[in-house]
């Protein structure tokens, strides 16, 4: 029985890794499995982050936010500028990049989606400010 639980966790696990999407940011481009998808400028040390799409049109911005001491206070403010729509979460700037891909906010040109990001702010939106 032991064995049977842990071959399925292996094979979950094997599965999670082999959909999960690799984002990296990369000379003011961000790729995503090696696929130029968005433009990136980030300002001040990291903290102020525009991304836009292939064609220069700015989409969003990600400011981090640090709120206090520890590693746990830090969240990220995203502002989606088409359609004035903003929110908080808990998470680095990497993985709020693949979530936005993940529940296809982003399209594969770098624009949005607009109903896939108001569905995302009204389901991720932390409300911390």
């Amino acid at each position: 029985m032991k064995s049977k639980t842990l071959i399925t966790v292996f094979f979950f696990a094997i599965s999670l890794t082999a959909f999960s999407q690799k984002v990296k940011f990369d000379d003011g481009l961000v790729l995503v499995d090696g696929v130029q998808i968005l433009q990136h400028v980030s300002k001040a040390a990291g903290m102020n982050n525009t991304f836009s799409d292939l064609t220069g049109k700015k989409q969003f911005f990600i400011d981090e936010v640090h709120a206090g001491s520890g590693p746990k206070t830090w969240y990220l403010k995203i502002y989606f500028i088409d359609s004035n729509l903003k929110m908080t979460i808990k998470t680095v700037r990497k993985d709020a990049i693949r979530k936005l891909l993940e529940e296809q906010v982003i399209n594969k040109d770098g624009t949005l989606n607009l109903e896939n990001t108001k569905i995302f702010v009204s389901r991720y939106d932390a409300h911390i400010e």
